[in-house]
């Protein structure tokens, strides 16, 4: 695929994340296989590369997209971390409960997106954003996440900027 190719992907992406996402053949070790996953490598790069103006829902569906691969690759893209500071950096608590799910994917998803480095300022928001969701939400589900977020906003906020 060529350079201008992403480029215009990632100028008019449209909310459809097929091409994108985590598209697993169901077998691990040498038979894994994830059909996305060289198209969305290269995108990744363009979005790091030249982060202005790219739509906040590529950046979701990539961090989406890193999150999920991680729980069958048994490991985790380090710019998962790139993609998690740029989607809190400019959707704040708007991408909040989409940055905790991913967080919550595997081990090792956890652990590549606890030092974003997110701006003090979006790090209260969204801190602020969990204690109020935990107070008035009564789905067990939904409390499960927005607990995890009270911890991972909290962690965001320790190593904010």
């Amino acid at each position: 695929m060529k350079q201008t190719d992403i480029e215009q992907f990632v100028a008019s992406y449209t909310n459809d994340d097929t091409v994108i996402s985590f598209r697993w053949n169901g077998k691990h070790g040498e038979e894994f296989v994830d059909d996305n996953a060289d198209f969305r490598e290269a995108v990744i790069e363009q979005v790091i590369g030249r982060p202005a103006n790219v739509p906040l829902q590529l950046v979701v569906d990539l961090y989406r997209a890193l999150t999920e691969h991680s729980v069958e690759s048994w490991g985790i893209d380090p710019r998962v971390e790139d993609l998690g500071k740029l989607m809190l950096t400019a959707g704040r608590s708007a991408v909040a409960r989409d940055y905790v799910v991913g967080s919550m994917q595997s081990f090792d998803a956890n652990c590549g997106t606890s030092f974003a480095g997110c701006p003090r300022d979006v790090a209260e928001e969204c801190l602020e954003l969990a204690r109020s969701k935990l107070h008035s939400e009564t789905d067990e589900d939904e409390r499960a996440i927005w607990t995890a977020g009270l911890e991972r906003f909290n962690l965001l906020l320790e190593h904010s900027s």
